[in-house]
């Protein structure tokens, strides 16, 4: 994803925001946007990916509460990471149980958050949902076999704070399981 402008960053994080909440259809650009993120790995995401999901974070707050999962070989510093709501698409990422399990129960993560509040310091974006309610919906901007072949990553965005997520290692798999 190459520099876009402030403006830009905020039309399609308000766009993406608005299709969520009031079904407003979304932009080109804001799909654009989606695809690029699902087909980039973390090497290819830019410093403009993470500045659209910080404003969508800062204003989307999300009805439901699932328990979401995290498996990195690190802890990053990175305050928007992606999550999962599978432990078993978490544990495919987890390099033969290597490293860190991170999981973010998020009733207890969102308890604080003000609802009516304008600015969210923790939320998070339930992706896979954004994606199968563009494909699913009267106009459809995503491809349903995009949509069939992403659903398995069940991809979260979310603002952490390590403080109030779980970190658990993983057991290594033997061999003769």
């Amino acid at each position: 994803m190459q520099r876009i402008s402030r403006k830009t960053k905020e039309r399609i994080a308000n766009n993406i925001v608005d299709f969520m909440v009031n079904d407003t259809p979304l932009l080109q650009e804001s799909v654009s946007f989606i695809y690029n993120w699902v087909m980039s790995d973390g090497s290819e995401k830019t410093k403009a990916h993470y500045d659209v999901w910080d404003i969508v974070l800062k204003t989307y707050l999300p009805q439901e509460r699932p328990i979401l999962f995290r498996s990195c070989q690190r802890l990053s510093k990175q305050d928007i990471q992606s999550f999962t709501g599978r432990i078993y698409t978490a544990e495919r990422f987890s390099e033969n149980h290597t490293g860190h399990l991170l999981i973010c129960d998020t009733k207890e993560y969102l308890q604080f958050e003000d609802e009516n509040a304008i600015e969210h310091e923790r939320s998070f974006f339930p992706l896979c949902e954004c994606i199968k309610k563009g494909t699913y919906c009267e106009n459809p901007c995503f491809r349903e076999s995009f949509y069939e072949e992403y659903k398995k990553e069940d991809e979260y965005i979310v603002r952490v704070k390590q403080t109030w997520l779980y970190d658990l290692k993983w057991n290594r798999k033997r061999e003769d399981e």
